[in-house]
Parts: C-alpha cells; sequence; structure tokens
C-alpha cells in the first residue's frame, strides 16, 4: 500500500544525490536513493510497522529527511544533530513517534538493513553510543517501506476481543501512585 505523502522536497538528480553522499563521506543503498530521488523527504500520513523482532512493539514514520532541503527535514541535518547518540555507521533517515528515529545501516555487515532507535535505551551521556538501542525492522528500505500500513487501514479489535495487553510495571507504579 503507497502512503499519501505532503511536504515533499525539491527534486534532486542523481549528481546531486552523489555529491551528498560524497560530502557526508558514506554510500546510501539503491532502494533508498531511489526513495530520495522520487520524494526527497516527506510527512507521510499517519503510519504504523510492527518490529519482527518484538512482539506487540512497532514504529511509525512521522517524517522522512531529504537532501539539501532548506527546513527541519534536511537529512544531514538529522546526522549532525544525532552525531555521538546513534552508533557510527547509523544514518538517521526518518523520526519516528515518542522521539525515536528510523536509521538506514551504513555498515558492511548489515549494509542498508532499517532499524529503530529507541532513545530510552540510549546510552548513558559519558558511555558511548550502543547497539542496544537499535532494533532491526527489516533488511532493506524497501521492505521496510513496505510494512508501513496507514493507520486509517488498520483493523482494529472489536470490543471484548483484546486477549492480552502489556503494561510496563514502572509506568502502572507511577501510575497507581498518582491515585
Amino acid at each position: 500500500m503507497t502512503l499519501a505523502m505532503t511536504q515533499k522536497g525539491p527534486p534532486i538528480g542523481e549528481p546531486q544525490l552523489h555529491a551528498f553522499e560524497m560530502r557526508l563521506n558514506l554510500k546510501l543503498p539503491s532502494s533508498y536513493r531511489k526513495f530520495i530521488l522520487e520524494v526527497n523527504g516527506c510527512k507521510p500520513e499517519e503510519n504504523y510497522c510492527t518490529l519482527p523482532t518484538m512482539t506487540g512493539i512497532g514504529a511509525s514514520a512521522r517524517v522522512f529527511f531529504g537532501v539539501d532541503r532548506r527546513d527541519l527535514l534536511d537529512l544531514a541535518d538529522a546526522k549532525t544533530r544525532w552525531t555521538g547518540r546513534l552508533p557510527d555507521g547509523y544514518l538517521p533517515i526518518a523520526e519516528s513517534s515518542g522521539g525515536n528515529l528510523i536509521c538506514l545501516s551504513t555498515v558492511q555487515r548489515d549494509f542498508g538493513a532499517v532499524y529503530l532507535w529507541d532513545h530510552e535505551l540510549e546510552a548513558e551521556e559519558d558511555e558511548p553510543p550502543s547497539m542496544e538501542s537499535l532494533h532491526r525492522i527489516a533488511p532493506d528500505f524497501d521492505e521496510f517501506y513496505a510494512s508501513l500500513s496507514p493507520i486509517a487501514g488498520l483493523a482494529l479489535p472489536s470490543p471484548g476481543k483484546v486477549t492480552n495487553v502489556y503494561v510496563d510495571e514502572e509506568f502502572l507504579a507511577k501510575w497507581q501512585q498518582k491515585d
């Protein structure tokens, strides 16, 4: 399913994208390059995907960053903003809900794989960034993008049909203390 997108960036060509890669000293996977050349950053309609490695946990793409944008959706600015907080070789390509990021691996061992960076699991200020904060979503950008479903299209369970709910114990304890 294709997501509706607004605030697409100005069109760029292959030479501009290549210059961007040279400037940031990285190589982008072909599926992500194609997306940048077609869309160049945008705000998609509300969406959701599940994380295959974590039962009941999901992510969304609130905004996708683009190349040479003159706004908050600029990919180079995003990389600079999160340098030192993300492990080396992981490029933030989209903002997810709750202050998290969608990142693209540019490291050889899983080049092109897409990850959710969970800021709640971020390393302490005096520690280097850790892989503990990254959760693999898909082996490549195309599969990640295909996994995004518009929220309007999600089927919610009927009342009385929910059989299992997870509530974070720490959150529950804080919530119960407010009474």
